[in-house]
């Protein structure tokens, strides 16, 4: 059987590890059994190039970065016939996607895991023509930016954080949307949405009770906009208390699941997908695609 690992290193990633145990973790993917190529990136795009022009002469790819290198190497392999099996050790300063598979912070306890021989099958988001890992966002959130401060709970914490410092209503930004999914239809003017396939959501720890990532569908949480005063202070407490998105009920926040989304505005907006930019757009289709990829998988903790 092929053995070939090509090794994908984003240097340039949040945190450092890498140039401490790089040695380390190649060292552990040989002993795995597998020839090693080592390909280190030096610009955005370098890994999705190099996935499309060799990926498939690979068995496996491992990537060393974070969820943005994630995602270039994922979009890379869905232009492939033959699919190379898929590892991802963090390093970046989310690393919501390797949570996800159960793959640790540490290097060397990440290549241990990574080497090895626990393939699943995952579904991934697919956005107009581009793929996502985890997440496709608009609205207040992605206007800042999407990495969750290191102070702030979690993704719907900083959400909170934001609408306590606006200083007025008209501060809050919002997007007139119609929102359609397998059930229904949601129209309204919204400040924040998101749609995932995802356990681990910017520091929010469990998604849905039962989610999966090859259960089919996809979850989305829409945040309309907030009238009064008082509508704010219901809103930042519905966030706060946030611990499934099955709790994300109340008169602006709720949360839906389906097998595709079709969101229209009436101005375009910007949209993030696994936290890069997504570009701009006033209709988009946001579908999940079943069993995409096989990835490598650490045991799922108790």
């Amino acid at each position: 059987m092929d053995r070939r690992l090509l090794f994908i290193i984003n240097p340039k990633s949040g945190r450092t590890e890498i140039r401490t145990y790089a040695l380390e973790a190649l060292e552990t993917l040989q002993k795995s059994g597998f020839e090693v190529t080592v390909f280190i990136t030096q610009k955005k795009n370098d890994a999705f190039e190099k996935v499309v022009r060799e990926g498939e002469s690979y068995s496996r790819i491992v990537c060393c970065g974070g969820d943005g290198t994630a995602d270039e190497v994922v979009n890379g392999i869905m232009t492939l016939e033959k699919k190379p099996e898929f590892a991802v050790m963090p390093t970046g300063t989310t690393n919501d996607y390797a949570f996800n598979l159960n793959i640790p912070s540490n290097i060397p306890a990440a290549a241990k895991i990574v080497g090895g021989n626990t393939p699943f099958q995952v579904d991934i988001g697919k956005f107009l023509d581009k793929y996502f890992t985890y997440i496709a966002a608009f609205g207040t959130l992605t206007e800042i930016t999407y990495e969750t401060p290191q102070d702030a709970k979690n993704i719907f914490g900083y959400l909170a954080y934001i609408l306590e410092g606006a200083k007025r209503i008209s501060a809050i930004k919002s997007y007139q949307a119609r929102v359609e999914y397998d059930e229904g239809v949601i129209e309204g003017s919204f400040i924040f949405g998101l749609f995932s396939n995802s356990i681990s959501l910017g520091g929010l720890r469990t998604a849905y009770t039962g989610t999966e990532l090859d259960d089919g569908l996809l979850e989305a949480v829409l945040i309309k906009e907030p009238t009064t005063l008082l509508d704010v202070q219901s809103t930042i407490n519905v966030l706060l208390s946030i611990e499934h998105l099955d709790d994300a009920k109340g008169e602006f926040v709720q949360a839906v699941r389906s097998k595709k989304f079709r969101i229209t505005t009436k101005q375009p907006i910007k949209w993030t997908l696994d936290g890069e930019s997504g570009g701009v757009h006033n209709e988009v289709t946001i579908e999940n695609v079943p069993k995409a990829i096989t990835v490598i998988r650490g045991k799922k903790k108790l």
